[in-house]
């Protein structure tokens, strides 16, 4: 478990950029003061990171996966693969999205997607150079990232947020 909804159980993520992360009272994360990175610093090969998310309205976010240590940079992010969280965005762009590189299933992820303000769960399952994304427990997105872009390498690296 990377994060159990303490602060203990966050204090290893090291933050990069602007803004910051904070712990809740109901045991999430929520993301204030601006865009930046935050990661854990294990880094991962072959794995499934199964997590929870809400938003609010048209918010924008991602789980970053693939991503080397920023060393303080939140531009890191760009040197992995996103996979997004924005249900109002272009559907290329979209939740589910492995972002700039293919977009989710808009019918499998519309069917499974439940509305601002309502608790969503993704599965992500990362083998080698593949990636599934399941969006409460159906697949919306199979994306192989070998040869999408030379200078990322999905098969190892920090997970993000």
């Amino acid at each position: 478990m990377l994060f159990d909804g303490t602060e203990e159980s966050f204090a290893d993520w090291e933050m990069a950029g602007p803004g910051d992360f904070i712990t809740q009272a109901d045991c999430s994360v929520r993301s204030v003061g601006g865009l930046g990175l935050t990661t854990h610093p294990d880094e991962f090969t072959d794995y499934s990171l199964k997590l929870d998310w809400k938003m609010t309205g048209e918010d924008n976010s991602g789980v970053h996966i693939g991503v080397p240590d920023p060393e303080g940079d939140p531009e890191a992010r760009n040197e992995g693969f996103e996979v997004q969280i924005d249900a109002m965005d272009e559907p290329e762009l979209t939740t589910g999205a492995i972002y700039s590189f293919q977009g989710a299933d808009i019918e499998a992820r519309d069917e499974a997607l439940n509305p601002p303000g309502e608790w969503n769960s993704y599965e992500i399952v990362v083998e080698g150079h593949n990636v599934q994304v399941y969006l409460n427990g159906a697949l919306i997105n199979d994306f192989d990232s070998e040869g999408a872009d030379p200078d990322r390498d999905l098969s190892e690296g920090r997970i993000g947020m």
